[in-house]
């Protein structure tokens, strides 16, 4: 007999494979009778089919750090002036047009004082000719009429 690895079960005895857990439910751990709710990891976070931990939070959440949590994890609304859809984590928030990230791993939006500037994203990109922070400056051989 082999033990089913992290992520999989097998509830019966005398079966030849191991089953994935089921969306919404984990198993860190191999050789295991079952798998786990995730809602009883923490009240926000999934899974997807097979997982080994619940890394997943629904729509209008993004998965960011938290060191109150067991795993370092947690899920948090998603800020004003962002889309975070199922599965959203910090690295990957979408960041609407007008609006500037402080940095890629940093929740925090400002409004650029030239909303054509900032073409928003998950990496706050700046319109062609701006660059550096808030888009607000001009890339060298480019200038801002008054």
């Amino acid at each position: 007999c082999t033990a089913c690895p992290a992520g999989r079960s097998q509830p019966a005895s005398g079966q030849s494979e191991c089953i994935g857990c089921a969306p919404e439910t984990y198993q860190p751990d191999a050789g295991h009778l079952g798998c786990e709710p995730c809602a009883t990891f923490q009240l926000g976070r999934g899974s997807r089919s097979g997982a080994v931990s619940c890394d997943y939070c629904g729509a209008g959440l993004y998965l960011g750090d938290d060191a109150s949590s067991a795993d370092g994890k947690n899920c948090f609304a998603c800020p004003a002036h962002a889309d975070c859809a199922a599965g959203t984590t910090l690295a990957t928030l979408n960041v609407h047009p007008g609006y500037w990230r402080t940095g890629r791993t940093s929740p925090k939006l400002k409004r650029c004082f030239l909303e054509s500037a900032c073409v928003g994203g998950n990496a706050s990109q700046c319109a062609p000719g701006y660059h550096k922070t808030l888009c607000a400056s001009c890339e060298h051989n480019y200038y801002l009429e008054a």
